[in-house]
């Protein structure tokens, strides 16, 4: 199995978060690593799986990419419709659902389909993405849980190429995305038989 920059991508946030912060003297906390480490790796992983010579690999950014982009919308949509507060101190009105564990779930959800080996390091991360958002007192646990739900339900529908936006399938992926096997025949009566395995 060739190991993709997409499952590499959380374990190298984890290991970044156990790394001891140095430069402007501020006391960061892993939690703050964790969670700032998420957009910049997805984007690098997508980006890397975009440019694979090989049509698997491609597919699996697209799919990425098409998370992200619905995760992205969905997540700002919600906000603006529920106005739940953030934490205290914050009067901030944008605290349902968590973005961040939004984002992790659905891409640890959407990943974990095309590389099933790698889905539970990948649901650890998603899980620690959420545990530092109420760590640092941006969520509370309902907002995470939300966050943690939509992403699921997004990278279930992306993962698994049923709800897509960029490109078309590359031939050579199609039967190894859908797990399955579709035949067709015809009978020489007009009727047609669809079989899906």
């Amino acid at each position: 199995m060739k190991l993709h920059f997409a499952v590499v991508a959380p374990l190298l946030a984890g290991v970044l978060a156990c790394v001891p912060a140095f430069g402007d003297g501020t006391e960061e906390q892993p939690w703050d690593r964790i969670s700032d480490a998420l957009l910049p790796l997805s984007l690098a992983a997508t980006g890397y799986e975009l440019l694979q010579d090989d049509p698997y690999g491609r597919e699996t950014g697209r799919r990425m990419a098409d998370t992200m982009i619905i995760t992205t919308g969905t997540v700002l949509l919600t906000k603006d419709v529920v106005h739940s507060r953030r934490p205290r101190p914050s009067t901030e009105v944008d605290g349902f659902p968590s973005g961040h564990t939004a984002y992790a779930f659905a891409l640890a959800e959407a990943v974990g389909a095309r590389e099933p080996k790698a889905r539970p390091w990948l649901y650890v991360y998603a899980a620690a993405v959420g545990w530092s958002r109420v760590e640092l007192n941006r969520h509370d646990w309902d907002q995470v849980i939300g966050g943690a739900v939509l992403g699921y339900l997004i990278g279930h529908q992306t993962g698994r190429g049923r709800w897509r936006l960029l490109g078309h399938r590359d031939e050579q992926a199609t039967l190894a995305d859908r797990g399955r096997l579709s035949l067709g025949a015809s009978s020489g009566f007009g009727a047609r038989y669809d079989f899906s395995f």
